[in-house]
This record gives structure tokens, C-alpha cells and sequence, in this order.
């Protein structure tokens, strides 16, 4: 009712107020619907028009397809551009096309994409904005999620880490352009042909799937970390060597400034009394040289004990060997004290504590330091203390032998 088709072979099948207008024109029905141009068609619904050539409106409500060979459908689709197409959810505004040849959809409850051999009913969870039948989903955040659930997959190997890390470092990875997109463009990455022939992932050499590339940089990284861990160990292990060997030179530089120091003060003891002692072990050495150069020379062999000296018969002479004698005793005597004072003075505690003017000439050894011949008889002992010893003193070597004396003898 109140239907108009002009135009040739314009066509107007039912409805209420429809109109075709153009040549081929055709309305099938619905009510206040508009086929305005050539082969133009609205085939139901309500408020449609399709106005470009050969532009097409199956029906909804309130859509256009004014560009040609545009197609609109759903609610408030504009197709204004050639070759468009647009559908438009149930949202009460306009989704309108974006360019030529372009597709557009408004679905603001998500979309659905895969193959399906039975009957199925797909289903679109919350946050997700393209669903697939693989699994794979673009989240309502923006974001490619792949599937990777274990039901998922088969035939598993392990990787390793470092063989992957010293492959990744030797794969060429560079920034290019694809050649459908200006050059001012870049990316960044591998071709996926060295990605192959490095890894051998993927369905072949001209692809690289995000979910492959994303298992390559996690198994690198763990190669990395494993060798940061040995690395750490090995840092440990040698800073504890350090620190033994700090502890050891520590040890040994407080060792070397005590020694320097006991060093220093023996020095300085020995220094200031050398002089003094040294004098009188020189002067109680001088009359026992002075003696027996004198007796050398006066005298024949010296016998102790019961034989008589050859040429003291007279009283005159035998006076003056026992005066030389006495005087032998006396320089013995000034030198024995001065090897004790020389002993006792020092500071690392030498001390002589056992001396004798007696008869007798064994050597006498022991401890650093030995002593041989004795003046008097063989019991002199043992001079000792500390580090030092002194034993023995002056004496004839043999009953035969002109007179000799040996003076006290020390070696350490």
C-alpha cells in the first residue's frame, strides 16, 4: 500500500510505502525502504535506502548504502564508500565505513571466527573481543593471546638454554620495511628464513609464529641465568680464597713487625753494652796471652799435677812462676765474668749459671753454642742458658807437647 516503482524494470514486491527508483530498481518489502539507483536493492526491513549502483540492504533498520556496489546490514550501517561494508550491531548510533573497499563490523559483544564440521554454538568469554575455534583470542585489552594449553599439545623436548642462547647470539637480526609499507617504517627481527635454519621452528621458512619466537627468548634467558649462577659461584668460591689468603697476609705482616721490633731492641741492647764488656774480655785475655808468651819462652814443658816444671829449681824463679800464675788466674778469672755479663745481658734471657778455674781439657758441647779446654780440673761443668752454652776452659792438649794454652772456644 502506497508502494512506487518507476523506473524500467523497476520493481516493488510488498510492503507499506516502499519505493524503487532507477532501472532494475527492486524493493522486496518492508515498509519506508528506498531502492534509489540503478540495480539497486532493499530487500526488507525498515527506513533503508539504498542509493548507490547496484547497492545492496538486506534489512535492518535505519542503514544506507549510498557508495557503490556497497553492502549495509544490521542497524545504523552506513556504507558511504565504493565497495564497503559494514554491519552494525544493535548499539542505537552509526558504524560507518572507514574507506573504499573496506570491511567494517560493530559487535560490541565480541567476534567469533573458525571452522565448525558440527553444529556448535561458539561461545565468547568476558574480556575477549575475537575469538577463534583454535583457541586463539584478541583480548577487549588489545592483546594477541595464542593457545597453550597442554591438552593442546603433543611429542615434548626439552632445550638448552645455553645452546639456544649461543644460536640466538649468532642469528642476524636486523630493522627493514615491508614492501607493501613505506620505508620510513621499521621493524626489527630476524628473516624467518635464518630463524628456521637456525631453530627449525615453525610450519615453515617464511613465517615466524609469535608463540615460537616467545619460546626462544624464555629459553635464552634461562641459558643466561644458569650461566650467571655458575658465574656467581665461581665469584664466591674466589672471594673466600681471597679472604683466606687476606687473613694469611695479615697474619704474616703482624709476625714480620714483631720480629722487626724484637730485632730492633736486641740491636739496640747489644750495641750499648758490646763496648764495655768487650773491653774487659780483652783485658782479662791480655795477661793470659802476656803469660804465655812468657813461659813459652822461659820454660820447657809445662807439666801440672806432680811433675816440676824443668827450670824453676831455683826460689827466685819458682816465685816468679807462681806470680805468673796467679796472674794467669786473675785474667781468667776478669774473662769468665765477662762472658757471663755477655750472656746474662742479653735480652732474649742467655744466662750462665755454672762456672770453674780447675784442672782438665775435655771439650764440652751442647745446646747453639760449644766451649773447649779447661783451666783446672775436668769437673768445670756446663756453662748454659737460653740459647748460649760455654764449656771447658784452659788447659794442656797432651805431657808431651811444650806448653800450650787454649782459650775458651764458643761456636753457636
Amino acid at each position: 500500500m502506497g508502494n512506487l516503482a518507476q523506473g524500467p524494470t523497476a520493481t516493488v514486491d510488498g510492503g507499506l510505502e516502499n519505493q524503487a527508483d532507477g532501472a532494475g530498481a527492486v524493493v522486496g518489502g518492508g515498509m519506508f525502504n528506498v531502492a534509489g539507483s540503478v540495480h539497486a536493492t532493499v530487500g526488507g526491513g525498515m527506513l533503508n535506502e539504498a542509493r548507490g549502483y547496484a547497492a545492496t540492504i538486506p534489512g535492518g533498520s535505519y542503514n544506507a548504502a549510498s557508495g557503490d556496489t556497497s553492502f549495509a546490514a544490521g542497524n545504523r550501517a552506513m556504507a558511504a564508500d565504493a565497495g564497503s561494508f559494514v554491519w552494525g550491531d544493535s548499539s542505537s548510533y552509526d558504524i560507518v565505513s572507514a574507506g573504499v573497499d573496506t570491511f567494517v563490523v560493530r559487535a560490541n559483544g565480541g567476534l567469533w571466527f573458525g571452522a565448525a564440521t558440527t553444529d556448535l554454538t561458539p561461545v565468547i568469554a568476558p574480556g575477549v573481543f575475537i575469538s577463534t575455534s583454535t583457541g586463539a583470542y584478541l583480548s577487549t585489552g588489545g592483546a594477541w593471546t595464542n593457545a597453550s594449553d597442554a591438552a593442546l599439545k603433543e611429542n615434548h623436548a626439552s632445550l638448552d638454554g645455553k645452546a639456544v642462547l649461543s644460536r640466538l647470539a649468532d642469528l642476524p637480526i636486523s630493522t627493514w620495511n615491508y614492501r607493501s609499507q613505506d620505508a620510513a617504517i621499521r621493524h626489527a627481527g630476524p628473516t624467518a628464513q635464518d630463524f628456521y635454519q637456525a631453530f627449525g621452528l615453525g610450519e615453515d621458512d617464511e613465517h615466524i609464529a609469535t608463540v615460537d619466537a616467545d619460546g626462544v627468548a624464555l629459553a635464552a634467558i634461562q641459558g643466561l641465568y644458569r650461566i650467571i649462577q655458575e658465574q656467581d659461584a665461581q665469584i664466591a668460591c674466589l672471594e673466600g680464597e681471597q679472604a683466606e689468603l687476606q687473613g694469611q697476609l695479615e697474619a704474616l705482616a703482624e709476625r714480620v713487625s714483631a720480629l722487626e721490633e724484637g730485632s730492633a731492641k736486641t740491636v739496640a741492647s747489644t750495641s750499648a753494652s758490646g763496648n764495655s764488656r768487650g773491653g774487659w774480655l780483652l783485658l782479662g785475655l791480655l795477661p793470659l796471652g802476656l803469660a804465655s808468651v812468657w813461659l813459652s819462652r822461659r820454660t820447657g814443658v809445662l807439666v801440672l799435677g806432680r811433675e816440676r816444671l824443668p827450670r824453676l829449681r831455683t826460689r827466685p824463679a819458682r816465685l816468679k812462676a807462681l806470680t805468673l800464675l796467679a796472674i794467669v788466674a786473675v785474667g781468667f778469672t776478669v774473662a769468665s765474668f765477662s762472658l757471663v755479663g755477655v750472656a746474662g745481658a742479653q735480652d732474649t734471657g742467655y744466662e750462665v749459671n755454672r762456672w770453674s778455674v780447675d784442672s782438665g781439657s775435655d771439650g764440652l758441647t751442647g745446646g747453639d753454642y760449644m766451649m773447649m779446654g779447661t783451666l783446672g780440673p775436668l769437673d768445670a761443668g756446663t756453662l748454659s742458658g737460653g740459647e748460649y752454652v760455654m764449656q771447658g776452659g784452659f788447659g794442656p792438649p797432651s805431657s808431651a807437647a811444650r806448653f800450650t794454652i787454649h782459650l775458651p772456644l764458643i761456636t753457636r
